[in-house]
């Protein structure tokens, strides 16, 4: 044998040597710090995380389906159901959309967020006297939230309220004074 090949062999075996490895720890999945076993795929939480990481690859089918079977097994989450809402507002389901919204304020009906996302669903379908009705209830119960009356300025101008906005836009600002959207939609009625 040369010494060419055998200098070959050796870096044939270093080559094979590092290929081992590599297949053996895409066999030995890494375990999470903390918790010494990895998250059930059927546990909820870890179903919602997956259906996050669809959503964030743009996958709204794959998420709506995560969404649903973690639904189903947590069908009291009404953070699970929120977020079924608000993927299948993304992909215009709206009758879905608003299913999984007043579910989700049955389960929580002082939650702020679900009034106001499900008044931009009635708003977005021109069911304005419904929207109207859940920005005022996002405002009561959150009135220091300048995004709703942001949204809620914006529901009165589809309404023809050119004095209401203009009101709702002042509010944002006086509660959020970085808030340019509002202001510049306010120097827009002026």
């Amino acid at each position: 044998m040369s010494l060419f090949q055998i200098l070959m062999a050796a870096v044939a075996a270093f080559f094979a040597y590092q290929l081992y490895l590599h297949v053996r720890n895409l066999q030995e999945p890494v375990k999470p710090s903390g918790a010494g076993k990895r998250p059930s795929p059927i546990d909820p939480e870890a179903l919602v995380e997956r259906a996050d990481a669809a959503f964030g690859a743009r996958n709204y089918e794959r998420a709506i389906n995560l969404l649903r079977e973690a639904e189903g097994k947590a069908p009291k989450d009404a953070e699970i159901k929120a977020k079924l809402g608000y993927i299948l507002t993304q992909t215009q389901a709206f009758e879905e959309a608003e299913q999984a919204y007043v579910q989700a304020l049955e389960l929580d009906e002082a939650d702020e967020r679900l009034h106001n996302a499900l008044a931009s669903l009635y708003r977005a379908q021109k069911r304005f006297d419904e929207a109207k009705k859940h920005y005022e209830r996002s405002i009561e119960i959150a009135p220091e939230f300048a995004q709703t009356r942001f949204n809620f300025a914006n529901l009165l101008l589809d309404m023809g309220d050119t004095q209401g906005a203009k009101a709702l836009y002042e509010k944002a600002i006086e509660l959020d004074p970085g808030f340019t959207q509002a202001k510049f939609e306010l120097e827009k009625l002026k």
